[in-house]
Protein backbone atom coordinates (compact mmCIF):
# COMPACT_ATOMS: atom_id res chain seq x y z
CA UNK A 1 0.00 0.00 0.00
CA UNK A 2 1.56 2.99 -0.86
CA UNK A 3 0.37 6.77 0.11
CA UNK A 4 1.11 9.80 -1.77
CA UNK A 5 1.39 13.30 -0.91
CA UNK A 6 -0.01 15.96 -2.66
CA UNK A 7 2.80 17.47 -4.55
CA UNK A 8 3.08 13.75 -6.14
CA UNK A 9 -0.57 13.67 -6.97
CA UNK A 10 0.12 17.09 -8.86
CA UNK A 11 2.97 15.89 -10.59
CA UNK A 12 1.89 12.58 -11.85
CA UNK A 13 -1.72 13.77 -12.61
CA UNK A 14 -2.88 9.90 -11.00
CA UNK A 15 -5.16 9.25 -8.21
CA UNK A 16 -3.21 8.04 -5.36
CA UNK A 17 -4.42 4.49 -3.96
CA UNK A 18 -4.32 5.71 -0.37
CA UNK A 19 -4.51 9.17 0.65
CA UNK A 20 -2.80 9.61 4.09
CA UNK A 21 -3.48 12.09 6.70
CA UNK A 22 -0.39 12.25 9.01
CA UNK A 23 -1.62 15.30 11.22
CA UNK A 24 -5.54 13.34 11.82
CA UNK A 25 -3.76 9.91 11.83
CA UNK A 26 -6.01 8.72 9.27
CA UNK A 27 -5.16 6.61 6.17
CA UNK A 28 -8.07 6.48 3.76
CA UNK A 29 -8.39 4.19 0.99
CA UNK A 30 -10.06 1.13 -1.03
CA UNK A 31 -8.86 -2.49 -0.01
CA UNK A 32 -9.58 -5.79 -1.57
CA UNK A 33 -10.68 -8.95 0.74
CA UNK A 34 -7.32 -9.79 0.98
CA UNK A 35 -6.21 -6.43 1.92
CA UNK A 36 -8.46 -5.65 4.50
CA UNK A 37 -7.40 -9.45 6.34
CA UNK A 38 -3.92 -7.84 6.37
CA UNK A 39 -4.90 -4.57 7.33
CA UNK A 40 -6.72 -6.01 10.23
CA UNK A 41 -3.87 -8.67 11.09
CA UNK A 42 -1.52 -5.50 11.44
CA UNK A 43 -0.73 -4.78 14.90
CA UNK A 44 0.47 -1.12 13.64
CA UNK A 45 -3.55 -0.70 12.87
CA UNK A 46 -5.39 0.54 15.47
CA UNK A 47 -9.03 -0.19 13.60
CA UNK A 48 -10.50 -0.14 9.81
CA UNK A 49 -13.58 1.31 9.03
CA UNK A 50 -15.88 2.01 6.13
CA UNK A 51 -15.64 5.19 4.74
CA UNK A 52 -17.68 8.27 5.83
CA UNK A 53 -20.71 9.72 4.23
CA UNK A 54 -19.61 13.29 3.20
CA UNK A 55 -22.18 15.96 2.67
CA UNK A 56 -22.06 19.66 1.71
CA UNK A 57 -22.32 22.41 4.74
CA UNK A 58 -24.87 24.73 3.16
CA UNK A 59 -23.17 28.54 3.37
CA UNK A 60 -26.33 30.06 5.11
CA UNK A 61 -26.08 27.56 7.90
CA UNK A 62 -22.10 27.90 8.41
CA UNK A 63 -23.05 31.64 8.36
CA UNK A 64 -25.58 31.59 11.33
CA UNK A 65 -22.97 29.00 13.56
CA UNK A 66 -20.20 31.05 13.21
CA UNK A 67 -22.16 33.79 14.31
CA UNK A 68 -22.05 36.33 11.75
CA UNK A 69 -24.88 38.04 11.64
CA UNK A 70 -23.52 39.53 15.47
CA UNK A 71 -20.77 40.68 13.87
CA UNK A 72 -22.53 42.83 11.21
CA UNK A 73 -24.71 44.53 13.70
CA UNK A 74 -21.50 45.63 15.94
CA UNK A 75 -20.52 47.66 12.57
Amino acid sequence: MSSMTTDQIKATGTAPSVLHFPNLGVMLGTVTREGLKGLKADRRVKKVVGAPQFSLIRPVERIQFLKVPKLWDRH
